[in-house]
This record gives structure tokens, sequence and C-alpha cells, in this order.
């Protein structure tokens, strides 16, 4: 897939953030993977503060450059088919995505149904 050009997908989508990758990290060393991330996608997501008095809050998508610390590893070891957040990677998360055939889709233009 080139830059900038539109991407489609349905289906379900995974999501975590830091300490979930850090765990993934941690679980793909000892050879204990519990879920079969092959041709997956992962939503990098955090909450967002309650609005009014909701119990439940809303979601929304966190900047990916934290999670760039794993993406080589989880990459190369799972599969994994893209990556949804926000802000630009660094150079060695846009290189193990190039070279592990991945995607990472970022902007304002997600929509998730």
């Amino acid at each position: 897939m080139e830059n900038g050009r539109k991407a489609f997908a349905h289906g379900h989508l995974l999501t975590g953030r830091d300490a979930a990758h850090k765990r993934l990290c941690d679980m793909i060393k000892e050879r204990k993977l519990p879920v079969n991330l092959k041709n997956r996608v992962i939503y990098y997501v955090g909450p967002v503060d309650a609005v009014r008095s909701e119990v439940v809050g809303p979601a929304g998508p966190t900047t990916a450059t934290r999670m760039d610390k794993f993406t080589s590893m989880i990459l190369k070891e799972t599969g994994l088919l893209a990556m949804i957040g926000k802000a630009e990677r660094g150079q060695d998360a846009i290189l193990a995505i190039k070279e592990n055939r991945s995607a990472y889709l970022m902007g304002s233009v997600v929509l998730l149904i």
C-alpha cells in the first residue's frame, strides 16, 4: 500500500496501548501468546474523561510513538496486519512496518462503527 492511499476494512479490532504492547512482547519472548494476531488490526486507544455523569466513558486514539519500541518485535513475530493511532511514527517503527508489509493508519478520517 502506498502512503496516502485510502484503506477500507471491516471486522473486529483489537485495542491496546503501551502497557498492553509491553505485555505482548513479554509473552512473545516466553512463547506464550494467548491470541493469534495474524492479519489482525490493533487500534491504539485509551480512556477519555467521562462526559457528565456517564457510567461508561468514551475512548479515543492514543499517540502511536509510545508503541514504537515494541513495533518491530510484534510485527515480526505475529503477522499483525495494521495499527491505527494518532501522530507520526519514528524511523525504526516505519522501517519495521515496511519490512513486515504492515500498515499504520493515521488521521482524523477513521470511522469506527
